[in-house]
């Protein structure tokens, strides 16, 4: 395993894995499509057929309780309490709808 993370399995094969983050495309700007869609396009061209490219989607069941705290927000006993309370139920609400409860990984 090498520090940029290249790990060399055999004499002649070698692998990397790299994690990322998901992006809305569908509420992307036409422009913004066409951009995206073209990185995507020269991202694949990248390879040639001689190297084997993958690629890995994790979706595992979450834990709600987990969910629901990494976005409470707490009260800090001042004026803007009812709305900390507000947004978070309405984040919590969308949380729920959102993901069907999975963790979601590329």
């Amino acid at each position: 395993m090498w520090p940029d993370g290249i790990c060399r399995v055999t004499d002649s094969h070698y692998t990397k894995t790299v994690q990322f983050q998901d992006i809305n495309y569908q509420l992307s700007q036409n422009e913004d499509k066409t951009a995206i869609f073209e990185s995507w396009c020269d991202f694949l061209n990248y390879f040639d057929s001689s190297i084997h490219f993958q690629l890995s989607f994790l979706n595992l069941a979450a834990s709600e309780d987990t969910f629901a705290r990494s976005i409470n927000i707490p009260p800090q006993g001042d004026d803007f309490d009812s709305i900390r309370q507000e947004y978070t139920g309405m984040l919590q609400d969308q949380l729920a709808k959102g993901n069907n409860g999975l963790v979601k990984t590329k």
